[in-house]
């Protein structure tokens, strides 16, 4: 049978890791909430405002960065640790950080273009309407389409 032995360093190191985690679990649904009492006091304001598109669209997106933030801080914590039970995870911080910018790249990408086509929609509900311009009503529903 295997046997591990915790030192007291490595006991530290995993729960600060743990620390770390948790308080990027709650910042990022601290962040949800803020952004959804944000978004009512724009409704009270505004009945369909350009600032409850943008706080709806980047939602999600804000809460999945800071929780991949946490979760890429507390794993760089024991990738960096001298433990013996955690040498699996030595020189594996440079793959992490790499996967970490792969998603951050795609989360911008996924949240410019919902922001893109949250605001076509936003301006073909309030703006184009009011024009006497067609251009507006049959040219932004395919650019729409491509985003």
């Amino acid at each position: 049978m295997i046997e591990v032995n915790f030192s007291g360093s490595t006991i530290t190191i995993l729960i600060a890791a743990g620390a770390v985690l948790l308080l990027s679990i709650l910042i990022s649904f601290m962040s949800r909430v803020f952004l959804k009492i944000v978004s009512r006091r724009y409704s009270n304001n505004l009945k369909t405002g350009i600032g409850q598109t943008i706080i709806k669209v980047i939602d999600v997106p804000i809460f999945i960065f800071i929780l991949s933030l946490g979760l890429l801080a507390s794993y760089l914590l024991l990738a960096i640790s001298d433990s013996p039970v955690l040498d699996p995870l030595n020189d594996t911080d440079e793959v992490a950080v790499t996967i970490w910018r792969v998603l951050v790249i795609g989360l911008a990408t996924f949240t410019v273009a919902r922001l893109i086509d949250g605001t076509i929609e936003w301006y073909l509900l309030n703006i184009s309407e009011t024009t006497n311009t067609k251009w507006d009503d049959t040219l932004l529903p395919t650019v729409r389409r491509i985003v």
